[in-house]
C-alpha cells in the first residue's frame, strides 16, 4: 500500500500489521503532544461506560503482547508524574469480578513480575514505608496454599544465596565484622535441635575433616600461647582470671621467689602453677567444685562433680607417670593457712 506522508510512521492503515518497533516509533512521534480537555473528557466518559465484560475482553486480546518500552528506563520527572497521578487513587466500583491493579495482580505476566522483583533488589526503605507495609499487612490471615508458595520462594532465595557464597574468599574485614556480629548471641534449645536435626545424616567429606583438625591443632598452639604471656598475674595478653585461693598461692610463690608459669596447658588440661626448675604441677581445687569432705558428708555429688571425680586422678596419674611430682591443694587449706607446708615438702631449696 501506498505511504502516507502525513503518517510519521509511513502509514495510516487500520489494518497494517503492528510490531513493537511500530509501536515505539507511534508512541516516539505522540511523545510530548498535549491533548484538550474536551478530548481527555471523552476518553475518561468512553471508559466509565465500559462494562467488565468487555474490560475483560479488552485485557485477554492484550495477554502475550510485549510493550513498547519494556527495559526503557523512565526518567526521574515521569516517576513523580505517576506518583502524583496515581496518590489516593480508589476504584469505587471494585468487586470481585472487577479488573483493577489489586485484583489483577497475580494475572501479570511472569517476566512483567519478575522485572518488579529485580527492581526491587538491594533497596532500602525508609523508616515511614516499613511502617506503612507492617500496617497494610496487620490482621492479614494466608491460606495454607500461600504460605506454601512464600516457603518454597524463601528456600530458592536461601539456596540461591549459598551458591553464590560458595567459593568466595572471605576478606579479613569481611570475617572480623561476621565475628564481632555473632559474639554474645547464644542459641535457644530449639536452634540447637533444628540445627542438629539438619545436620543429621551429613557425611564430612576428606577435605572438611583435614580442614576441622587444622583448626583444633590451632586452638592448642593458641593455648601454649596464652600459657606463655600469663607468666604472673594481671598481664593484659591474658584471658583468663585468677579466683581468690589462687592468688593467695600466687603471692607465696612470689615472695619465696619461686619461678613458675600460671595456667601451664600440658598433659591435655590446665595446671594452675608449674614451678619449671622443680617440675612440680600445683593444683588449686575448689572445696565446691571438687566434692571435698570439708562441705560434703552425706549428700550425693552432681554432673559436674562426678566429671571432677573422675578427672582429677586421670591426671594426676598421667603427670607422675612422666616422673613430675603434682601438689592438689583444696581451697580450706588456704583458708587455714595450711598449705605452706605442703609446698615446702616437694620444692625443696625454699
Amino acid at each position: 500500500m501506498p505511504g502516507n506522508k502525513s503518517c510519521p510512521v509511513g502509514c495510516m492503515c487500520k489494518t497494517h500489521f503492528k510490531t513493537v518497533e511500530h509501536i515505539r516509533k507511534v508512541a516516539l512521534a505522540n511523545r510530548g503532544k498535549k491533548r484538550s480537555l474536551a478530548t481527555r473528557h471523552k476518553i475518561s466518559e468512553a471508559k466509565k461506560k465500559l462494562t467488565p465484560e468487555q474490560r475483560r475482553n479488552m485485557s485477554e486480546a492484550q495477554k502475550g503482547r510485549v510493550p513498547w518500552n519494556l527495559g526503557v528506563p523512565m526518567s526521574k520527572k515521569q516517576k513523580a508524574k505517576l506518583r502524583k497521578a496515581l496518590k489516593g487513587r480508589v476504584n469505587k466500583e471494585c468487586a470481585s469480578g472487577c479488573l483493577c491493579l489489586k485484583h489483577t495482580m497475580h494475572q501479570r505476566h511472569p517476566h512483567v513480575i519478575e522485572a518488579i522483583r529485580n527492581g526491587n533488589i538491594g533497596k532500602k526503605r525508609t523508616k515511614a514505608q516499613r511502617q506503612r507495609i507492617s500496617k497494610g499487612k496487620l490482621g492479614k490471615k494466608f491460606t495454607p496454599e500461600h504460605r506454601q508458595n512464600l516457603k518454597d520462594a524463601w528456600k530458592r532465595s536461601k539456596q540461591k544465596h549459598i551458591n553464590a557464597i560458595l567459593g568466595q574468599k572471605r576478606s579479613r574485614a569481611t570475617r572480623q565484622k561476621i565475628r564481632i556480629a555473632k559474639l554474645g548471641k547464644k542459641l535457644t534449645s530449639e536452634h540447637k535441635k533444628r540445627i542438629s536435626e539438619g545436620n543429621r545424616g551429613h557425611i564430612c567429606t576428606e577435605e572438611t575433616r583435614k580442614k576441622l583438625s587444622k583448626t583444633h591443632l590451632r586452638r592448642d598452639v593458641l593455648l601454649k600461647k596464652v600459657t606463655t604471656c600469663r607468666t604472673r598475674y594481671g598481664n593484659p595478653c591474658s584471658p583468663f582470671k585468677s579466683t581468690k585461693p589462687e592468688r593467695a598461692v600466687q603471692i607465696w610463690l612470689e615472695q619465696h621467689k619461686v619461678k613458675f608459669l600460671a595456667q601451664y596447658h600440658n598433659y591435655g588440661t590446665t595446671v594452675d602453677f608449674f614451678a619449671s626448675l622443680k617440675k612440680v604441677y600445683i593444683f588449686v581445687d575448689g572445696c565446691w567444685w571438687h566434692y571435698h569432705s570439708c562441705l560434703f558428708k552425706k549428700r550425693m555429688p552432681n554432673a559436674g562433680q562426678l566429671r571432677a571425680l573422675k578427672r582429677d586422678p586421670i591426671i594426676t596419674k598421667r603427670i607422675q607417670d612422666a616422673g613430675h611430682k603434682v601438689i592438689r591443694i583444696w581451697e580450706c587449706e588456704i583458708k587455714r593457712k595450711d598449705f605452706t607446708k605442703l609446698i615446702k615438702e616437694n620444692l625443696n631449696g625454699i
